[in-house]
């Protein structure tokens, strides 16, 4: 739903500009149907809130990351809690954060992996279980 030949030089141009070794999209206009906008704004409140994240936007999957940092993390989730993981990792091993608008697309073919039911009890269970285990390592 992003078009990489759009938008990544954005994101290339920022970091050449800011030194920033995260360089995160943020949607300017997100097009899914109306439940999904409305629930990710909710969950992009909560989580921005709850993990103190350094960006807008945690369900934008638009981003560059500097190699030499991802080598630094070790993801352990397996289920949608793994975008609040990557970003606070990235955070605690002194990554800079920069943002740049980019656009969203609707999905012109197949369909989303997830239910919104099922995907609402993931990111509740995955971000509780995040949260504490983010919270030994610091």
């Amino acid at each position: 739903q992003y078009h990489l030949e759009e938008d990544l030089p954005k994101l290339v141009k920022k970091q050449m500009e800011t030194g920033a070794t995260i360089i995160n999209g943020y949607k300017i206009r997100r097009h899914d149907n109306i439940l999904r906008v409305l629930l990710g704004d909710i969950y992009r409140l909560l989580a921005k809130f709850i993990f103190k994240l350094p960006i807008r936007d945690i369900d934008c999957d638009f981003r560059l990351i500097k190699k030499s940092l991802l080598n630094k993390i070790n993801l352990e989730s397996k289920d949608a809690s793994i975008l609040p993981e990557l970003i606070k990792k990235l955070q605690f091993v002194g990554g800079k954060f920069s943002e740049v608008p980019v656009n969203h697309y609707p999905r012109t073919y197949g369909n989303s992996n997830y239910k919104i039911l099922d995907l609402i009890k993931e990111k509740i269970l995955g971000d509780f279980k995040l949260y504490f285990s983010l919270r030994k390592k610091n």
